[in-house]
């Protein structure tokens, strides 16, 4: 299984991906938004008490059940940037070789993935 996330600049453009999506082949998987309330990362010291394994890995949480994929240290840090800038992130764990398939239909719905910004 892999871990598909994206950063849609809002969450009516992240909308507007999932509405799109439920008339493709990936209207079945399962998909996670997150969206931070401000109160959830404002006020941090430091960016990496929100990537270290605190705040991205409590929103993956459902997600981990047993264990999901791991996102790298980077990819966590551009996402959390992304959501403190007022970002949506989806995410959706789809077997291996559907990933890079999902990841092109986010990415031609406004979405940017940490790999390719």
């Amino acid at each position: 299984m892999a871990t598909v996330a994206s950063l849609f600049a809002d969450q009516a453009e992240a909308t507007r991906a999932l509405d799109a999506m439920a008339h493709t082949p990936f209207a079945e998987v399962k998909t996670r938004v997150i969206e931070p309330e401000l109160d959830d990362i404002d006020g941090l010291d430091d960016l990496d008490s929100v990537v270290g394994g605190g705040f991205f890995d409590r929103v993956l949480a459902p997600f981990a059940a047993n264990e999901y994929p791991e996102i790298d240290e980077e990819a966590r840090e551009w996402y959390a940037q992304g959501l403190r800038r007022g970002g949506t992130v989806v995410v959706a764990v789809v077997d291996d070789d559907r990933a890079p398939e999902l990841e092109r239909f986010f990415v031609e719905h406004g979405g940017r993935t940490a790999k390719n910004d």
